[in-house]
């Protein structure tokens, strides 16, 4: 565009009021003045009004037309094994400098935000390849292009995606079984070669859709996958068929009075084709004066309707020694594996945290808002505790 020389001038492109951008003008040689950019950035087609000014004083103004313009898109590309190596890039920002991208995790704000830089390829395109794992989170990322345009720090484009990031001492579900035969030996304890897993917890096995939970899956993964009960399923599922089902049998672990008048429910859940139970109770009792005796009568009760199973039983995530104390006495006595997770809930970097965003169901992103959601553990307590279980026992 050129205009009349003046001492100084800009101008303003204008489709609607949100997408007002001001535009130096630079002199040229022959006493015009011109400003070049792409109509892209306003997001807009159809008629752009444009308008001249020097300091306050209007100079001039007209319209025209533009039937289709391609703005700038940041796109994601996601090496999908767990690792936090992803390729940023932006396109058509042809008109931006200095392009930056803004990136952080969903959980706890903005406290892991960390800022990339973008370099121009071949074709035009800017693009890094970047390393997530230093966020020490996993989920959804929220990732913003900036772009320097016209000398102004300008937002280009913005997404969020669900990244799944393992942690370097966990590793990928794929990696916990050492040892594939004895897979295979856990599948054939019923009598075939599939493996049937039963799982008897409470709201960290899994939990129903409510106002402030969205999945029927352990409590607060982001997505059914990464709770720890898919995680152990996950990790058999290489090497021989498996089949994994969980239960909240939250009413069992918090009656006062008389557990017993619960245990008939176990006849509809447990299988004589099970091949392993584990058993994650202990973490709301509020009367643990029985608690070991209880647990060691629906061990038995379990027992005799899977006679062949495999029993695992895993600690409390919110330690309470009366509790911890009688699981020890019992998995001593009846020579089973436990395992301790007590220790997973002191680091934060493996529980949820508010802030957190959820996939789910509904395929919807919820956020995490209360506090009961918030302090159980996120993907990583998850696939920790997935982990021990699975090292366990194979």
């Amino acid at each position: 565009m050129a205009m009349e020389p003046l001492h100084w001038k800009q101008i303003c492109f204008l489709m609607v009021k949100d997408d007002i951008i001001w535009y130096e003008l630079t002199k040229q040689a022959d006493g015009t003045f011109t400003a070049n950019t792409d109509l892209g950035f306003h997001r807009s087609t159809g008629k752009f009004i444009i308008h001249a000014y020097s300091g306050n004083t209007f100079v001039a103004g007209g319209i025209f037309e533009v039937e289709s313009c391609n703005p700038p898109q940041l796109n994601v590309e996601i090496v999908e094994n767990g690792s936090g190596k992803v390729k940023f890039s932006v396109a058509n920002a042809s008109g931006a400098k200095d392009v930056k991208v803004a990136v952080w995790g969903s959980k706890n704000g903005q406290n892991d935000i960390r800022w990339y830089t973008l370099n121009e390829t071949d074709n035009g395109v800017l693009s890094a390849d970047i390393d997530l794992s230093s966020h020490n989170e996993t989920g959804i990322f929220f990732i913003h292009a900036y772009g320097t345009i016209n000398n102004k720090n300008t937002f280009i484009d913005g997404i969020a995606r669900n990244i799944t990031i393992y942690d370097k001492n966990i590793g990928g579900p794929d990696s916990f079984v050492t040892n594939p035969a004895a897979a295979a030996a856990l599948a054939a304890r019923s009598g075939d070669d599939k493996l049937d897993i039963l799982v008897l917890g409470n709201s960290l096995s899994i939990h129903g859709i409510q106002y402030n939970w969205w999945g029927e899956w352990g409590m607060a993964a982001t997505t059914e996958e990464q709770d720890y009960v898919h995680v152990v399923k996950n990790a058999f599922s290489p090497y021989v068929e498996t089949s994994c089902r969980a239960f909240n049998y939250w009413q069992w672990e918090v009656e006062q009075s008389d557990r017993s008048i619960w245990l008939p429910t176990l006849n509809s859940l447990v299988r004589p084709t099970d091949d392993m139970i584990i058993i994650q109770l202990g973490d709301n009792v509020t009367d643990p004066s029985t608690w070991e005796r209880d647990m060691n009568i629906m061990i038995n009760y379990c027992r005799n309707l899977a006679p062949f199973a495999k029993i695992v039983l895993v600690g409390n995530f919110w330690y309470r020694e009366s509790v911890e104390q009688g699981k020890r006495n019992i998995a001593q006595a009846q020579q089973l594996d436990m395992v301790h997770i007590a220790d997973i809930a002191t680091d934060s970097k493996y529980m949820c945290g508010l802030g957190t965003y959820v996939t789910g169901a509904d395929g919807n992103v919820h956020e995490v808002t209360v506090s009961g959601v918030g302090v159980h553990p996120g993907d990583w307590g998850m696939g920790l505790i997935g982990k021990r279980i699975v090292r366990a026992i194979a």
